[in-house]
């Protein structure tokens, strides 16, 4: 039991890290977009 959800867990966190990334990064681009439009 233990171990099934160290397994389950280790995915959910590489997903986390991928959408917080995806995260950060389209908000620097949607700041740069609006520097540009301002």
């Amino acid at each position: 039991m233990q171990c099934n959800a160290a397994t389950i867990a280790r995915p959910t966190s590489g997903l986390l890290m991928y959408i917080k990334a995806l995260f950060k990064y389209s908000f620097m681009g949607m700041l740069l977009i609006f520097w540009l439009l301002l």
